[in-house]
């Protein structure tokens, strides 16, 4: 008896050490970064009873005037999508793709059991987001990601780009999902991430930003590629691009609000509507396009959240989000991470995991920039608007 109570005992202690071990940070610097500029500054959340934790949001409404002028290389490389073996689709230089499909035995265009986005609910629907939905909450959050990865998922010789999303939860953080930054079969961490928020099409009204710190759970990079309940990620921008679009508040949801169903939308960047192009030498995003699906939420376990909401390759790491009617804001309550036949999944937000993010957010926060460093390289436009203010008064 004695031996069968300690047994237990330590059983239950392993299981605790692995569940706090999972449920901690690993981090990987892309570049050098002066920890001098960033200021801690730790968030408290709020409480909505019966509905739970959150952290607080900022909606700059006004939308940048001033968007990037794309000019892309004339002979720059084309490229392709093909789809892998684990269903995500890999941006590959149009002669590499043509060779690796004539010599290699791997169909990269096979339907697999293993694909990201298998099952099709509502007959397939997914909505367009409009141009000026995009310029408004919650959608100008949202943003594509572009990550390079050290190889190919079968071929390692050299690097390639996959497409993710991912949303701004604070002024320089990106939340996505885990492999999109670390990826088993890609070589590990990624190499670059690029993300732009509220792309249409070519319009890309707040640039882009790179990031300079990746994070993900030790329970995703220990799950070998199978611990979806840990497959979330934070990226931590070099630049606090948040200031001007704004961003999106987390909640830790309880049980009593998650027990009434609550309606689900998905918003995010599919791959089938994404162009690759050359500028200055770096391979950025030219074309993408947001779409959306929206359901009530199938069923939530403990660390996964289950829904009928169609997606598509590209659109993992987008936010789960709901709106809650009572006080007019939506809340990101998880990330979407893979899709099976009875229904698409994503990883709750949980106690451990929401605590782990606001450490990340609080740690690696830039502050609002002065109001000489926002207008530098816009003196002209300044000095005009100046002008014509005395011309005004006189």
């Amino acid at each position: 008896m004695y031996r069968l109570l300690t047994f237990l005992l330590l059983t239950f202690y392993a299981n605790c050490s692995y569940l706090v071990a999972s449920e901690e940070f690993e981090e990987r610097p892309l570049s050098a970064i002066l920890i001098d500029s960033y200021q801690e500054d730790p968030i408290i959340p709020s409480q909505i009873p019966s509905i739970g934790r959150y952290t607080p949001a900022y909606d700059n409404k006004k939308v940048s005037e001033i968007a990037e002028i794309s000019v892309y290389d004339e002979h720059s490389p084309k490229y392709v999508s093909l789809k892998a073996e684990d269903g995500i689709f890999e941006f590959i230089e149009k002669e590499e793709a043509e060779f690796r499909i004539t010599n290699e035995k791997t169909d990269f265009l096979q339907e697999t059991q293993k694909i990201a986005e298998l099952a099709e609910f509502d007959n397939g629907r997914m909505d367009k987001v409009k141009s000026h939905q995009i310029q408004t909450a919650p959608y100008k959050f949202f943003g594509n990601i572009l990550i390079t990865f050290p190889h190919a998922l079968n071929k390692r010789t050299s690097p390639v780009r996959c497409v993710g999303s991912g949303v701004l939860i604070g002024p320089n953080h990106v939340l996505t999902a885990g492999h999109n930054i670390y990826n088993h079969g890609r070589g590990g961490w990624a190499q670059e991430i690029i993300f732009t928020p509220a792309q249409h099409k070519e319009y890309k009204p707040y640039g882009e930003a790179k990031g300079v710190i990746l994070r993900t759970f030790k329970g995703w990079i220990q799950g070998s590629g199978e611990g979806y309940d840990y497959d979330i990620g934070l990226i931590i921008l070099e630049t606090a691009i948040g200031y001007q679009t704004g961003w999106m508040s987390l909640l830790e949801p309880e049980e009593t609000f998650l027990d009434l169903r609550p309606t689900l939308t998905i918003a995010g960047y599919p791959y089938k509507d994404v162009k690759l192009k050359t500028q200055d030498g770096v391979t950025k995003v030219k074309v993408a396009k947001m779409y959306k699906h929206s359901a009530p939420l199938k069923e939530s376990q403990e660390m996964r959240l289950l829904y009928e909401i169609n997606t598509l390759e590209g659109q993992s790491g987008s936010p789960i989000i709901s709106f809650i009617k009572s006080i007019k804001t939506s809340f990101v309550l998880g990330i979407h991470t893979h899709g099976s036949t009875a229904a698409n999944e994503g990883a709750r937000l949980t106690i451990n995991k929401f605590e782990r993010i606001l450490e990340g957010i609080s740690r690696f926060r830039l502050p609002r920039p002065s109001l000489e460093v926002s207008l530098r390289g816009h003196e002209n436009e300044v000095e005009d608007y100046l002008i014509d203010v005395s011309k005004k008064a006189s």
